[in-house]
């Protein structure tokens, strides 16, 4: 039986001082400024009416935030300080109530990444291509936990929060699993990772989702 409906993917506000605003940031996308950095937001018009489309079946919605195509680097600037935390969490709280959802979903790929360029289609034809920063460790292992629990914190009990984890041993460990588990429902493992070849002894190739990575032959 499904319950849950994970709607992705929301955005949120690029840190203060950010140049060049990545383009879902301005018109007719968002309307991002500095004062309203880590403001959680929609990117396409008929996101609204989908999310309440998906209410209305009576399913738990969950905000799944960041995904591939969202610069680590502005995760990784709001889990920097407890301030910066604060202005997310209060506008993630005021967002929940505004659509009805019942939590979040943390889609940060991935603490402690280096820099990269993210290419995105927007059309068949039509690209778009926003810089990643990136992050360091083990700030974004500190930040991430912090946020965690601050979230837990203010959203209460009754809000479902999780977090979508790739199975890279580097990637779990920069995550902080096991200071973080306490604050989460559940680690959403993005299990179309799941077989990779940075565990010792592990196969270059796997079967795509096994509980454990086979050895090598």
């Amino acid at each position: 039986t499904v319950d849950h409906i994970y709607f992705s993917f929301v955005y949120f506000c690029p840190p203060a001082g950010t140049s060049p605003m990545p383009y879902w940031g301005l018109s007719p996308y968002g309307s991002c400024s500095d004062s309203n950095e880590y403001s959680l937001m929609t990117v396409e018009s008929n996101d609204p009416a989908s999310i309440s489309t998906i209410n209305g079946m009576g399913f738990k919605t969950i905000a799944s935030i960041g995904g591939w195509n969202f610069p680590s680097h502005y995760f990784s600037q709001m889990v920097s300080s407890k301030e910066s935390r604060a202005k997310f969490i209060s506008s993630a709280k005021s967002f929940l109530s505004q659509h009805g959802m019942a939590g979040i979903d943390l889609d940060w790929e991935f603490p402690c990444s280096p820099a990269r360029e993210n290419p995105v289609k927007i059309t068949c034809d039509k690209f778009r291509t926003v810089h990643d920063d990136g992050g360091s460790c083990p700030q974004d292992t500190d930040g991430l936990v912090a946020l965690l629990k601050e979230m837990r914190e203010e959203l209460g009990s009754d809000t479902y929060i999780s977090v979508a984890s790739q199975a890279s041993k580097h990637n779990w460990e920069a995550m902080g699993i096991a200071e973080a588990t306490p604050y989460v429902d559940h680690w959403h493992v993005m299990n179309y990772d799941y077989a990779v070849p940075d565990i010792p002894d592990g196969a270059v190739m796997s079967p795509n989702q096994p509980l454990y990575t086979p050895k090598s032959p």
